[in-house]
């Protein structure tokens, strides 16, 4: 079985910070990482490797040069190989699908193609869904683990009552929700090794033959819409019982002529 994992660089939110005066993200101290929702994508498909002793899996890593990190520490986790497509800053979904299918194809093709979540920083949204329509494959959705048997694969979707498990028509493409699995660290004997030249294949869309008309962005970015700066709080200080009786005061000044509960 040949699994091939979507990966991609994101933002971390810790690192970006809003800019009043502009109105707008500031990006100046920004960092990317691998998103944690790839990375639990990767762990459901090494299970998968683990639990049917055969099989490759494949990490496939959009996005810029800076993104060869991600293919890499795909391989340092535990993926069999990884391949990086180079693509515009503002790609947007279609693009990105369409980028994936094409690599995919050239990779060999796929029994299963799987793909994190979009979290609070992807501007793109699902891709699985555009994925599985790009290829004209089932999709199964909020995937957080599969059972390989004798008699193929089976998939176990997050549901009210727990969990939902129904047979895989393969080939196929899931989402996997972040609950799946802890995503396992980097093996030091594979550290070691994945950051050597020439191992993670590149391509680029003109020789993945995808023209820059379906890369054209499909979604426009709006501004942001900012509330009220928040104020800040005062310090009373005092014994607790002098600092209740200000408090009070202040209260009945501030909501004077109102009833207060």
């Amino acid at each position: 079985m040949r699994i091939i994992v979507c990966m991609k660089q994101g933002l971390d939110p810790k690192t970006v910070k809003i800019s009043r005066s502009r109105e707008e993200l500031d990006m100046r101290e920004a960092v990317h990482k691998t998103r944690f929702a790839d990375k639990v994508a990767l762990e459901t498909a090494l299970r998968v490797r683990e639990s049917s002793d055969a099989g490759e899996v494949i990490a496939l890593v959009v996005g810029d040069e800076a993104a060869d990190d991600t293919a890499r520490e795909a391989i340092a986790i535990g993926a069999d190989r990884a391949a990086l497509v180079l693509a515009p800053p503002n790609l947007g979904g279609k693009g990105m699908a369409a980028l994936i299918a094409a690599a995919a194809e050239r990779l060999g093709g796929a029994d299963l193609l799987i793909a994190g979540q979009p979290d609070e920083m992807d501007r793109i949204g699902s891709i699985a869904p555009r994925l599985a329509t790009a290829l004209d494959l089932p999709l199964l959705m909020d995937v957080v683990g599969f059972d390989a048997h004798s008699g193929g694969l089976s998939a176990v979707a997050r549901g009210d009552g727990g969990g939902l498990r129904m047979p895989v028509a393969l080939p196929a493409v899931a989402e996997i929700h972040p609950s799946a699995g802890r995503p396992r660290y980097p093996l030091p004997s594979r550290i070691a090794t994945a950051w050597e030249p020439g191992l993670v294949e590149t391509w680029t869309a003109d020789e993945l033959g995808v023209s820059e008309e379906v890369l054209a962005p499909d979604t426009e970015m709006g501004g942001l819409v900012l509330g009220a700066e928040r104020q800040r709080g005062q310090t009373i200080s005092g014994s607790p019982p002098d600092a209740a009786r200000e408090l009070v005061a202040q209260l009945r000044g501030r909501f004077r002529g109102q009833r207060l509960i």
